[in-house]
């Protein structure tokens, strides 16, 4: 895996000397701006078309794209009539990549394609690129992020995070006029999904683009690592606090699902993994997906 180790301070510095701006990933570091993707579907029913946006980070050189399970699998429909998804990069984001699913939890399609809110536990995916959009050439390595799948934050860690939020933007915006985001931000609590863990689950500070669009955005440690991607954001109406899944968590529970590590994952023949991941997904699930797609 070729990856370049980006310090946060170096990172933040670059921010905190450069005015204020909606679109703070313009002076972002080029190798976090490059590996950070906006996913984007549409699915046309009639004179109708539907959306989805999230987040995403490139997390091998090879194409690999972490993100959310309920961000990823809408890319589960790809070729059905109507529905269009690519992989988008640049700030605004434009079409670049194309992608399939290459790991989504069976857990997460049996009982969590419809909710979005809720624990989050299996709220994570990888993709990984198989086309490009016209007039773009795939790169022979992509601009992965490093990883860091053992060490666990802390409460009062500081951490940066990379995303596409929506803010304000209506359809027209979110299609033309899409940016990414960076910001700062710590370590508020840490929690586990059973009482024998403690570093599955954090809590961030709120900061300003963590909302809507910013779902399986990276979360950058104090090395530059990506320890985690953005889940959730609370529902309180002032401050609202944002939830992030660990990348000690979901080494583990792709460990525990697959008995292969993230990256052992990351090292396999993907066309053989990418089949092996499709067998969960029957008629049935694909159905409910696509409720889900429309129903929002």
């Amino acid at each position: 895996m070729h990856t370049l180790r980006v310090p946060l301070a170096a990172l933040l510095a670059i921010f905190l000397a450069a005015p204020a701006s909606a679109a703070l990933a313009a002076d972002a570091s080029p190798q976090v701006q490059s590996a950070t993707v906006n996913l984007y579907c549409t699915a046309k029913v009639g004179r109708r078309t539907y959306s989805v946006t999230g987040s995403g980070s490139f997390i091998s050189a090879r194409g690999v794209i972490l993100t959310n399970a309920h961000v990823a699998q809408q890319f589960l429909l790809q070729g059905e009539e109507g529905v269009d998804c690519s992989v988008r990069t640049g700030s605004p984001a434009r079409a670049t990549y194309e992608a399939e699913v290459l790991y989504i939890p069976p857990q997460w399609l049996a009982t969590s394609i419809s909710r979005v809110t809720g624990s989050g536990e299996n709220d994570f995916a990888l993709l990984h690129v198989t086309g490009a959009a016209r007039g773009v050439t795939i790169p022979q390595q992509f601009p992965a992020l490093p990883l860091d799948a053992l060490s666990a934050l802390a409460e009062g860690d500081e951490v940066a995070v990379s995303s596409y939020p929506t803010g304000r933007l209506n359809f027209n915006g979110v299609k033309s006029k899409l940016r990414q985001a960076f910001d700062e931000s710590s370590v508020l609590n840490v929690q586990g999904y059973t009482r024998f863990r403690f570093d599955d689950l954090i809590t961030l500070a709120p900061f300003p683009s963590g909302g809507p669009g910013a779902s399986g955005g990276p979360v950058l440690d104090a090395d530059g690592e990506v320890a985690g991607l953005v889940m959730g954001v609370s529902t309180a109406r002032r401050n609202p606090t944002v939830r992030i899944l660990t990348l000690p968590y979901v080494n583990r529970a792709i460990t525990l699902q697959t008995g292969r590590s993230l990256p052992a994952i990351l090292a396999e023949d993907f066309g053989v993994r990418s089949r092996v991941t499709r067998i969960f997904v029957t008629d049935d699930v694909l159905a409910e997906i696509s409720r889900a797609f429309r129903g929002r």
